[in-house]
């Protein structure tokens, strides 16, 4: 239960590796001291003292990456409650102070109910994860089949955020395969984190299952399009380009692309952002990438044929809430009921922009940004939304 708190699996090819990496302790200890004694008489007699330590030290280290790179290598539970810990320790010390007065295959069974209780997460409707990354995007989707979506997955100001900030989360919530990735657009903020998680392979991040990017990025191309489709191809990850009116089904999600169609070119990458518009019963959640002015007058167009008016909408606000966008027009047109804002603490844009707050405030529309809620989770059960917040603390 501890190794599950702090790390969110379990690694089973360690049972194995211990098996021969302990006994193998004592020995190397040994040689360390034989070797360090022979270099107090003469250096060159205490480096050819070393080499069985370092033989053994070799084995250490090739042994621990052989088994990363072997399938099903690690079991993936996520970080278990603090209610199921207590539940598993009170269980597991039950059994032991009453096993000699229990039956064998009683104890057996009491143990594994408390393995499972200890591994396994419940999923009830869905729920959508704001995850604080700095500045930049990275938002998780989980549904209640087990489906996970992760959209964009990057940062400016946090250095390797998909290895200490993504891939941990995603493990910490029990994700060993993401079934896909939609990156918006080409901005490092955006997909710096999942290059990173491609280019593991699966080897100490989660795997993904598909890598989907605007149409628009496939015929465009350039230096970050070629670093996504060469980690993905290495990964053995499929590519697919995705346009307006592509449509996706996830269990009872559904997910559609509003925007940009195979024609669309914008003044700059922002405004051909991805613009995704999923479904869940009556709630809508709508993600704008970095979507400036430009494509919003576009998105007003579109939007009313997918999202009636007594539709519950959720919005990502584009562009970390820039002063360019997320426009009086099309908070008028779009209605959002709740406002989701991804930026980081101190960031050099000044995100969120105080017009862009001022606009949700007069119209009374609620918002919360990951500056001063930390990661944000929208639960959603039936028709009920829940929001929470991880409160920051300075």
């Amino acid at each position: 239960p501890i190794y599950l708190y702090n790390y969110y699996y379990y690694p089973v090819i360690s049972v194995i590796l211990n098996l021969y990496i302990i006994p193998l302790m004592s020995v190397l200890l040994a040689c360390a001291i034989i070797a360090i004694a022979g270099c107090a008489v003469y250096i060159p007699l205490g480096k050819l003292l070393a080499v069985p330590a370092h033989l053994i030290l070799i084995i250490y280290e090739w042994s621990c990456r052989i088994s990363d790179r072997l399938p099903y290598n690690r079991f993936v539970t996520g970080k278990p409650g603090i209610f199921a810990l207590i539940i598993y320790v009170v269980m597991v010390g039950t059994i032991v102070f009453c096993q000699k007065k229990m039956p064998k295959l009683q104890v057996v069974m009491g143990l594994a109910i408390a393995c499972v209780m200890l591994t396994t997460r419940l999923r009830t409707g869905i729920d959508v994860r704001m995850i604080d990354v700095g500045q930049g995007d990275g938002i998780l989707i989980t549904d209640n089949c087990g489906h996970d979506v992760l959209i964009d997955g990057g940062s400016s100001d946090v250095s390797d955020v998909g290895t200490y900030r993504i891939g941990p989360y995603l493990y910490s919530q029990g994700i060993h395969t993401l079934d896909a990735v939609f990156i918006t657009h080409l901005d490092a903020d955006h997909y710096s984190g999942v290059l990173e998680i491609l280019l593991d392979a699966g080897v100490s991040m989660p795997r993904v299952g598909a890598l989907y990017l605007t149409s628009s990025s496939h015929l465009m191309k350039g230096e970050a399009y070629e670093a996504l489709t060469g980690a993905a191809k290495d990964g053995g990850v499929p590519v697919y380009s995705v346009s307006a009116g592509d449509e996706f089904r996830l269990g009872d999600i559904r997910i559609t692309c509003l925007y940009p169609d195979e024609t669309c070119r914008g003044s700059d990458t922002n405004d051909e952002s991805l613009v995704l518009d999923m479904k869940y019963n009556e709630i809508h959640f709508l993600f704008t990438g970095d979507l400036g002015g430009e494509g919003e007058e576009a998105l007003d167009n579109i939007l009313p044929e997918y999202v009636e008016p007594d539709d519950f909408l959720i919005l990502k606000c584009a562009h970390h809430g820039s002063k360019n966008s997320t426009y009086d027009e099309f908070l008028d047109i779009s209605g959002p009921d709740l406002v989701l804002i991804s930026a980081g603490e101190d960031n050099s844009y000044g995100h969120p922009s105080p017009e862009t707050i001022g606009r949700l405030d007069a119209r009374g529309i609620a918002h919360f940004c990951t500056i001063d809620h930390g990661e944000i989770d929208v639960h959603v059960r039936g028709t009920t939304v829940e929001v929470e917040g991880y409160l920051k603390t300075k």
